[in-house]
């Protein structure tokens, strides 16, 4: 029970460290664990003598030391896996949604054969294909040929042939391409199975099972060389010392990557100058861009992922970044907001008429005041393709944005410019709806802005920006659709009031003292403790016109300027592929 006990903790143990390390690779792991205890039973029964001795010797021992592996890595783990899961409770599955990049950033059945275009000396045979991305799957013929061996000589080595064919099943994505055309595209494909798994689902990049294919690879690599320096007709000694090393020198020469790709991670000075400033304030980097593992909003240049690591300079917020996966609100709020929207829209090479860059012009001040902003740094793009429309976004801060330029240098990084916000605008002291700057305000659990704004969770959020901590009071209208709805006003993560809402439209305040503000960004929720349905509200509940009747309030839903009433509430709300790439009802 020892060993089995010892095997259990280290099973936990490593699975532990590569989720905290990466949490896709730890998916991995359990599913080749899943696999091997699956062929390790079979083989095991096989052996014993009755199912009770097979059941007592091998089962029982094997479930143990799977509880003793989840006692190890669920308990650290418990913090991470319980934020994730509230995260899924409140936005839904933000681990898949639609096939992300999964399509391209795929394995393609030449690139088994194909060495690295890094390679010296066979680098040139990739331009000859047409591989969707860059190729990582390369595998080797001196590593192949070891592995027909094995597959040949050792049948217990066949258990890793078939889970090197399972991985590269996997690796080859939602389609099987061939030189880069599809060639197969069908749901039996194993890795679109592995979309109804939840957290393992949320692997995007099928061509990052590679990993286990080369660790299959590896175990049957093993099995050859053994076979060659045992039951070769060779009798000498020095040739079974020399064969393993010889193999590795092949190896070594087949996947030969060099010189190897690297980045200028130079800081440049500039940010020495934003460092130096010690107050709180955010930072916009241009290029502008959000992106996680399903999609791009802003410019798709390699510049824009510097970003991120300058930041560790200057140790203030910025509004862009790189992350894996989140809820569609995370990048949409952004996406939606004035100026920054109209920036995306730039960088990505659309044109704004007069009329719009004229309202940016008047919004800019009090948008870069919500959010802090000090400084604006513009860099050259990488892809000299996306240059025209990174110089319009130039243009764009120089002739919209309140921000005069303090630094304009050239170097081998490219261009950059460097400017300081000079004008901030008055925040406004009311917030409707239907202002062109409500997205700024309104967070999770808010429906469609306009006119009349339902709130659609039980934690309804507003961001509201303060310069100082003071006393302060929320003032606000609401209707409520069921009689004796209860909200909690909470600021910061405390309570400031708890509200009776009358089922018809009133207006209500909360004092809230200074010692819940903060100087800055501050969080307002609206905690309801019940929801109504739609549904069962009066007819046409919704985003209606509030009509008052003979009966009391009713409502009369419009759909657009059609004249036709909805029997009931609809929101129809999109976005391009550029500025989110949904469709919701």
């Amino acid at each position: 029970m020892g060993l089995v006990t010892r095997h259990g903790f280290f099973l936990g143990l490593f699975l532990l460290f590569q989720a905290l390390s990466e949490f896709i690779y730890a998916s991995f792991l359990i599913i080749f664990t899943a696999l091997y205890l699956i062929y390790w039973l079979i083989q095991t029964r096989r052996v014993a003598d009755t199912w009770k001795h097979w059941a007592t010797t091998r089962v029982a021992p094997a479930i143990f030391a799977l509880a003793i592996a989840a006692f190890v890595f669920l308990i650290p783990m418990s913090p991470i896996l319980a934020a994730q899961i509230s995260d899924l409770q409140t936005e839904g599955d933000i681990f898949q949604r639609g096939l992300g990049f999964a399509d391209i950033f795929s394995s393609d059945a030449l690139g088994f054969f194909v060495p690295s275009h890094l390679h010296p000396l066979f680098g040139a045979l990739e331009t000859q294909f047409h591989f969707a991305y860059t190729n990582f799957a390369y595998l080797g013929y001196a590593a192949i040929f070891c592995a027909l061996i094995a597959l040949w000589k050792f049948p217990r080595a066949r258990m890793w042939g078939v889970g090197f064919g399972i991985f590269v099943l996997l690796s080859l994505g939602p389609v099987l391409r061939v030189n880069g055309a599809t060639v197969f595209d069908s749901p039996l494909l194993p890795f679109n199975w592995l979309l109804e798994i939840p957290f393992i689902k949320g692997n995007r990049y099928p061509s990052r099972w590679s990993v286990m294919v080369i660790l299959m690879l590896a175990v049957l690599v093993g099995y050859g060389l053994l076979w060659l320096t045992q039951k070769a007709k060779v009798k000498s000694e020095k040739f079974k010392i020399v064969l393993p090393f010889a193999f590795l020198l092949l190896t070594f020469l087949e996947h030969l990557s060099v010189p190897l790709p690297t980045s200028d991670l130079q800081i440049p000075k500039v940010y020495q100058t934003i460092a130096a400033d010690k107050r709180d304030f955010s930072v916009i980097e241009i290029p502008l861009a959000w992106r996680n593992g399903f999609r791009m909003t802003g410019t798709l240049d390699q510049a824009m992922m510097f970003a991120q690591f300058f930041q560790t300079a200057h140790q203030h917020p910025i509004l862009g970044g790189n992350t894996s996966r989140n809820p569609e609100l995370k990048f949409q709020y952004f996406t939606e907001a004035p100026v920054l929207n109209s920036l995306i829209a730039v960088e990505t090479g659309h044109k704004l008429d007069s009329a719009t860059l004229e309202r940016e012009k008047k919004l800019a001040p009090v948008v870069l005041n919500f959010f802090g902003v000090e400084y604006v740094v513009w860099h050259s793009p990488r892809d000299p393709d996306n240059r025209p429309a990174l110089d319009a976004a130039r243009a764009y801060i120089e002739n919209i944005l309140p921000v005069t330029k303090f630094s304009d240098v050239t170097d081998a990084q490219g261009d950059l410019a460097a400017y300081r916000v000079n004008a901030r605008g008055a925040l406004p002291a009311q917030i409707r709806g239907d202002d062109l700057i409500a997205r700024l305000f309104f967070a999770e659990g808010w429906g469609a802005l306009g006119k009349n704004v339902w709130a659609t969770r039980r934690d309804a959020k507003i961001f509201w920006r303060l310069d100082a901590a003071r006393d302060a009071t929320i003032s606000f209208r609401a209707f409520a659709p069921m009689a004796n709805q209860r909200v909690v006003v909470r600021v910061n993560d405390r309570d400031a009031c708890a509200i009776q809402l009358q089922a018809d439209w009133k207006e209500y305040a909360c004092r809230v003292a200074s010692d819940a503000w903060r100087a800055w960004m501050n969080e307002i929720i609206f905690r309801f403790d019940a929801l109504g349905s739609v549904a069962n509200v009066h007819e046409g509940a919704g985003f209606a016109k509030f009509i008052l009747t003979k009966e009391g309030l009713t409502t009369s839903f419009v759909i657009g300027n059609t004249g036709v009433n909805s029997p009931a509430s609809i929101v129809a709300y999109s976005a391009g592929s550029e500025v989110g790439d949904f469709a919701h009802i």
